[in-house]
């Protein structure tokens, strides 16, 4: 069937019937054409009354005004039709068809040595421009339900839009290009350019929450380290929490050059060892059979401290020239007080205990007071007689 601006000239080719005369031109099978009156053969164009071949340029030219044509075509229609096979055997397989085929070409030249830089089997050009009382919203060159671009599905788009492909093709080098919704990237041969044993790193199991971290600074929240084989590990500023550090070996901490922190548990006995300056220093030593704490105080001129209240109140002192002070900062109460004094042994408040004026504390029966503003022979000691607040006084000789 032959249309022409939407109106059929024939609905097959057909003998035409008597109505002129004259002589038809050219060869056999080839259109006629009014050629200066008379019939002229077209040798590009020719029919064997199924199959019409253009074997020359062809060329769609002139204005049209028609109905919105919408998705009908305006220019070329192919309508939908009913191809049969005639050929192949039932149950057969036809490895592929082609409805309309393009190409196939063999491009040659008059003269020698001629590049093309670009060649298109088809080309469509710039989407078309809205004319006189026209807006196209969006305008595309082409459009396909579906397509596929190579021959060994090299490129495939499904009618659902899906974009695939094939294992062998190369994207190239774009200039950009956007995965916002990517998925299914291999880091161990889809990324080029990461650092040694980065790709082993992103491509390992997932464990914790947040990114990876580089080589400068990294910060981490509430890290599982485990056990670490390094042979230096620098904790500025760190947290350590309850058990939350253990160390095999010797160990040693230097803050500066003065403050240092050192431990051993390597031998038969465990140590612990503070100096700053070289000057206040503390040691602590354990083994199966003894106990040693030594210190060089935190004061002037004494050999061991031992501080209560978050560090206000000394409770012992033993001075580096002789001599040993309980509580050091507190006044001396009167009458005494219980718990403050030189205690002996598992009995409760037993010992020496002292204070201004006459007793009154409850201590255990034997225990001595020292009383600090006695003036008499019978006022300066005294001895608890009942294991509770009754004191006798210890007479002196003068």
């Amino acid at each position: 069937m032959l249309q022409s601006n939407g109106t059929t000239l024939a609905p097959s080719w057909v003998t035409p019937a008597g109505g002129g005369g004259g002589t038809p031109g050219g060869s056999t099978t080839q259109i006629q054409y009014n050629n200066a009156g008379a019939f002229g053969g077209v040798a590009g164009i020719t029919t064997d009354g199924t199959n019409l071949t253009i074997a020359a340029s062809l060329i769609l030219s002139g204005n049209i005004s028609s109905a919105a044509w919408t998705t009908n075509g305006i220019r070329i229609q192919g309508v939908p039709s009913t191809f049969t096979d005639t050929s192949t055997a039932a149950s057969g397989t036809v490895a592929t068809g082609y409805t309309d085929l393009f190409g196939g070409n063999t491009i040659t030249a008059t003269n020698a040595n001629v590049t093309y830089t670009n060649y298109f089997t088809a080309y469509m050009k710039d989407p078309v421009v809205g004319g006189n009382g026209i807006a196209l919203i969006n305008k595309w060159s082409l459009g396909a339900d579906s397509a596929k671009i190579g021959t060994s599905n090299q490129l495939t788009i499904s009618n659902a839009g899906v974009l695939t492909l094939n294992a062998a093709a190369v994207l190239g080098t774009p200039t950009s290009i956007t995965l916002t919704n990517a998925t299914g990237l291999p880091i161990s041969t889809g990324v080029s350019g990461l650092g040694t044993g980065v790709a082993t790193l992103l491509a390992g199991t997932s464990s914790g929450t947040g990114g990876p971290a580089g080589t400068t600074s990294p910060s981490f929240t509430t890290p599982a380290i485990g056990v670490a084989t390094g042979t230096s590990l620098a904790l500025g500023g760190a947290t350590i929490g309850s058990n939350a550090l253990a160390v095999t070996g010797k160990v040693t901490i230097f803050g500066t050059s003065d403050n240092q922190l050192f431990i051993d548990s390597t031998g038969q006995y465990e140590s612990l060892y503070f100096s700053k300056s070289g000057v206040n220093q503390a040691a602590i030593f354990t083994d199966s059979s003894s106990h040693l704490v030594s210190f060089q105080g935190l004061v002037a001129n004494t050999f061991f401290n031992f501080f209560a209240g978050g560090g206000s109140v000394e409770n012992l002192r033993i001075r580096s020239g002789g001599g040993v002070t309980l509580n050091f900062n507190t006044a001396i109460p009167a009458g005494g007080t219980v718990g403050i004094g030189y205690c002996l042994f598992s009995t409760l408040n037993f010992g020496v205990f002292a204070g201004s004026g006459a007793p009154s504390l409850a201590a255990a029966k034997g225990s001595l007071y020292l009383r600090s503003d006695g003036s008499g022979v019978n006022d300066r000691a005294y001895i608890n007689t009942d294991g509770n607040t009754t004191w006798t006084a210890v007479v002196t000789a003068a």
